[in-house]
């Protein structure tokens, strides 16, 4: 018999994974017990979802690198400052809606500058600042720290090896006509959307 939670999502019960309804997300995730019914891509997820909340919980008060659009497009900017908007959207395989708006709280935090191209008034190119750069600056110390507390346990040779099967599953997945890897600047919504 389906749980009613299998009836509305159309996805079978994980053994187990009820007895969590109730935990805060750190129980759920400090439990061991349902590791061992985790595939490894769903272990990639959670891992990433888990450091994604230590950075977010790092940040300074009203910082807007919290939302994950303003942290991906500094770190873009940073290796190429000056690019336009459009392509700054296609780098990070962000909406361009998405890209406007949060270069629009950047720039009234100072931490951006948009300029038309000389080149051709209708571009936008948009540079980082130096609030911006030590904003940059700020956010990679702290991944650096995140990724020390994540990686505390394994030793260079483990985390040279997983660093090697990671890559490998990107590949496969970057291969695959119906995956969207903005790190390869492929995105699958370029023609027609897959039909669900």
């Amino acid at each position: 018999m389906k749980t009613e939670k299998e009836a509305v999502s159309g996805i079978p019960a994980v053994p187990g994974a009820a007895k969590h309804d109730d935990d805060t997300p750190q129980q759920a995730a400090q439990c061991r017990c349902c590791d061992d019914m985790l595939t490894p891509p769903m272990l990639i997820g959670r891992i990433a979802r888990m450091h994604m909340n230590l950075m977010r919980n790092t940040e300074p008060a009203g910082s807007i690198m919290t939302q994950n659009s303003c942290r991906v497009l500094v770190r873009t900017l940073a290796h190429e400052s000056g690019i336009s908007q459009l392509e700054l959207a296609r780098r990070t395989g962000l909406k361009p809606p998405t890209v406007s708006v949060a270069l629009g709280k950047m720039e009234l935090g100072g931490y951006i500058r948009r300029e038309a191209s000389e080149t051709d008034g209708r571009e936008v190119r948009v540079y980082l600042t130096d609030a911006g750069r030590e904003l940059e600056a700020s956010t990679l110390a702290r991944l650096r720290d995140a990724d020390a507390i994540a990686m505390r346990d394994v030793t260079p040779e483990e985390a040279e090896e997983l660093r090697r099967i990671l890559l490998k599953i990107k590949n496969s997945l970057a291969e695959n006509e119906n995956t969207s890897d903005p790190g390869t600047r492929k995105n699958i919504y370029q023609g027609e959307r897959p039909k669900r």
